[in-house]
């Protein structure tokens, strides 16, 4: 399928008013010598989202282009993104952001843009982003895995996890959504964006903080963890899921550090579960060594005191 030059911003919201807005504007600033929109999907939201993305449409009807639900599909299972909106993009580049982050540097497009046409055996580009509190409005730190221009390897975005570079900092050939891989399917994160992307050639990763992402957002996807723990295991089952998918996808090309990922994940599952014995197990031996001494501490006392651990571990999740 060809596309024209340009690039598609996908969009997706859910309760944010507070800061959807401040999202629109940051991509309506972009300085580019080729053509943008924005399709921006509101899942039914309770608030005024949707009422905002509106206003945002009758103002600037050639960018801005909704999608806007009646009935909320995530509680049905259903990944927003590669449903509603991937398949309507229909430039050659697709950039992510989600309601409530935003970017930072009116050039950011045309930088991510050039770097990619200057590298066609690349697929994806990311860059710095800046980590805001919600509650604060303050900097509290940065995203990404270097402060310097590079090419990161497939290796390397595979084990960086879902967390290597944000959201909002991507951008990728829209091509790579013309046949979406199972494993993609299964993670519905921009994880398995970030490994499709990187496949070919890598990732191209700038240094420069260009976007913002916020932390501690009531909904969000960890808020929602750290409020119930207990959605942690199916998570990271979904993860191995996934993670056997792309083994398959590559070939094996990849099958020692997916195996190690495996590893990483039954850890995390016999951890939210409360089995700590298990922990010390042969198999995890290398994480433990890695592991900070205070927390090694906690999964000792957890193997002779499991309940108690589990519980307090859960109420200073909830407080958080």
């Amino acid at each position: 399928m060809e596309r024209q030059k340009g690039v598609s911003i996908i969009v997706p919201t859910y309760n944010h008013e507070k800061y959807i807005a401040q999202a629109l504007d940051s991509f309506l600033m972009q300085k580019t010598s080729f053509p943008i929109e924005v399709l921006v999907h509101d899942d039914a939201s309770t608030d005024s989202t949707a009422e905002i993305i509106k206003d945002y449409e009758k103002r600037f009807p050639n960018i801005i282009k909704p999608v806007l639900q009646t009935e909320n599909q995530y509680s049905k299972g259903v990944n927003v993104e590669q449903t509603f909106l991937m398949p309507k993009c229909q430039y050659c580049y697709t950039a992510m952001c989600d309601g409530d982050d935003y970017w930072t540097d009116d050039t950011k497009l045309q930088k991510q843009f050039d770097a990619l046409e200057q590298h066609p055996d690349i697929d994806i580009c990311a860059h710095r982003a800046t980590a805001i509190d919600a509650n604060t409005g303050e900097s509290v730190g940065f995203q990404g895995p270097s402060d310097s221009f590079r090419v990161f390897t497939p290796e390397e975005v595979i084990n960086g996890d879902g967390g290597f570079v944000a959201t909002g900092s991507i951008v990728y050939r829209t091509k790579l959504d013309d046949k979406i891989p199972e494993f993609r399917k299964i993670n519905e994160l921009d994880y398995g964006v970030q490994i499709d992307g990187s496949l070919r050639g890598g990732m191209i990763y700038f240094g420069d903080c260009m976007s913002a992402y916020r932390i501690s957002v009531a909904g969000s996807w960890t808020a929602r963890i750290q409020a119930n723990p207990d959605k942690a295991i199916p998570f990271y089952k979904t993860m191995d899921d996934m993670f056997v998918s792309l083994d398959s996808y590559t070939n094996g090309r990849f099958k020692k550090l997916i195996e190690k990922k495996r590893t990483e994940n039954r850890f995390r599952i016999y951890e939210a579960q409360g089995k700590y014995r298990k922990l010390f197990e042969k198999e995890f031996k290398t994480i433990i060594q890695k592991t900070p001494r205070s927390t090694v501490i906690k999964y000792r006392l957890g193997c002779l005191f499991p309940k108690y651990i589990l519980n307090r571990e859960r109420r200073k999740n909830e407080q958080q």
